[in-house]
């Protein structure tokens, strides 16, 4: 059983799927590859130092991500490439991931999962909710953000109503840790039973 989670901004996805990993289930992250994609030894770095020359690479062997953010803010078409080669290497992990499944259920950690379409490539869509307030709450103890920045951040995401409509459970992250945790474990059930 492949499972995709996902959930807008302040949600609490990543609290989801730590408890999920800490209940030995496998989760590919897609944020997580983003970032080891581009380390010195990630399949990544290579293609965008072709792409973008070798200055966005460090001395160290890092990704100079300050020369790479430079080259791609202000020319859509190198930010095309940009996400072409980084989405193309994410997606290849992620579905090797979930053709050679480390534990069953396995899961799909993919922030963007029916905006990029990829929920076509998973048996079930879990997606992690809380109330405008709670995210804004979140997101501004996070990252410093005001209230409207937040909100700014949520409206910019594919609406929640749309969503809940494709998804096929839904994990309410309003209330307490203990509550969310019995939320997962009574779907964990369900899904190995």
């Amino acid at each position: 059983m492949k499972i995709g989670i996902t959930g807008g901004i302040g949600s609490g996805k990543s609290t989801v799927t730590d408890y999920i990993t800490e209940q030995g289930y496998q989760v590919l992250d897609a944020d997580k590859i983003a970032r080891d994609i581009v380390m010195p030894d990630g399949s990544a770095l290579g293609k965008l130092a072709a792409a973008f020359g070798e200055d966005i690479v460090m001395k160290d062997g890092n990704l100079d991500r300050k020369a790479l953010a430079e080259i791609v803010f202000n020319d859509e078409e190198k930010r095309k490439i940009l996400n072409e080669i980084t989405h193309s290497e994410i997606r290849d992990i992620i579905l090797a991931g979930l053709e050679n499944p480390q534990s069953d259920p396995v899961f799909a950690d993919v922030p963007l999962l029916f905006e990029s379409g990829f929920y076509k490539e998973v048996d079930r869509v879990w997606l992690v909710t809380a109330s405008e307030k709670t995210r804004i709450r979140r997101v501004s103890e996070r990252d410093g953000a005001s209230a409207e920045e937040v909100r700014a951040r949520i409206g910019s995401q594919m609406p929640e109503a749309e969503k809940r409509a494709l998804a096929d459970n839904i994990i309410n992250n309003d209330g307490s840790l203990e509550e969310l945790y019995a939320q997962i474990d009574r779907l964990l059930e369900e899904t190995d039973g």
